[in-house]
């Protein structure tokens, strides 16, 4: 592995994913990091957090500045990281042509989310349109993939956070497996997946475990005993059907939810299983030294302290 300081803008990087990220790069000290920020956000607290811990911060609007500042951004980076808004992903395929450009070693597309094959979500056969963008550009690449956060796949305590009682349905028959992470630990996987130049023109699974819907629930029971219980709504796989094709035509969070609900709980491919079986590297094995969190150990922390 490389010990010299590397030079990676993130886009996005005030963002849920963007912010680990750039703490992750920065721990582990072989980075040097620069985020991308609209004008109109520069005095958020979350930036000035970032600038703390040493991210330098670029006031851009990525998708809408001039195709010669985001070159001129990017030269001379050895990675640029897209963890942009889900609503922003076909506008990638201008940070692809400044990074073919600028000379980039290593574009990561903002894909962060499950295992799944061609046909099953929109939003990852959106993905697989950049996808196919930066291979025909010709631009180096690694896609990572995290499963889903531990954060909004387990229920929640307090009902405002449930996402309108979305936390608290659960679909499928309940014992298949899904590759989940905590959200603040993503940056660590990425870390080290970025600092292996055998993981460039790679497709890498970066989750921490695996564990179904019944476990989760099991385990919310486990560390608040009595509070979640009653919350939980099973939802048949025809209605979770039958929700899909009604929000069908929206372009909305929900719908893209309902279908990773069908990707995780009823087809059952959002596993390490099915990653190493389409080609996928596993962070968590090629890394094994790297120290992460089990589901157990997520569940406790989220839940044990709480009232």
């Amino acid at each position: 592995m490389s010990t010299a300081t590397q030079k990676v803008v993130i886009v996005g990087v005030t963002g849920q994913t963007g912010e680990p990220i750039a703490q992750g790069l920065i721990n582990s000290g072989k980075f040097s990091v620069i985020g991308t920020v609209r004008p109109e956000s520069l005095n958020k607290p979350i930036v000035k957090d970032l600038q703390a811990i040493g991210v330098s911060i670029v006031p851009l609007d990525w998708q809408t500045a001039p195709a010669a500042e985001l070159e001129a951004l990017l030269k001379g980076v050895d990675t640029v990281i897209s963890a942009c808004n889900w609503e922003a992903l076909r506008d990638q395929t201008r940070l692809v042509d400044a990074a073919k450009v600028a000379g980039v070693k290593r574009f990561i597309p903002c894909d962060w989310g499950t295992i799944c094959p061609p046909g099953e979500m929109k939003i990852e056969d959106l993905k697989r349109t950049i996808h196919e963008y930066i291979f025909k550009a010709g631009v180096p690449w690694t896609i990572i993939a995290v499963g889903f956060w531990n954060e909004i796949f387990f229920p929640p305590l307090a009902e405002e956070a449930s996402y309108g009682g979305w936390l608290y349905q659960s679909f499928g028959p309940g014992n298949l497996k899904s590759a989940v992470v905590g959200r603040k630990n993503i940056g660590k996987l990425v870390a080290r997946i970025i600092d292996d130049p055998e993981t460039i023109g790679q497709r890498v699974l970066a989750h921490e475990d695996e564990v179904t819907n019944d476990e989760a629930w099991a385990l919310a029971e486990k560390y608040a005993p009595g509070k979640l219980g009653s919350k939980r709504v099973r939802i048949s796989n025809d209605e979770l059907e039958n929700k899909i094709q009604d929000n069908a035509e929206q372009v909305s969070v929900y719908a893209v939810w309902l279908e990773y609900q069908r990707n995780m709980h009823v087809t059952g491919h959002n596993t390490e299983a099915f990653a190493k079986e389409t080609g996928w590297l596993i962070a968590r094995e090629r890394y094994a030294d790297l120290k992460l969190q089990s589901a157990d150990e997520w569940a406790e922390g989220a839940y044990f302290t709480k009232d």
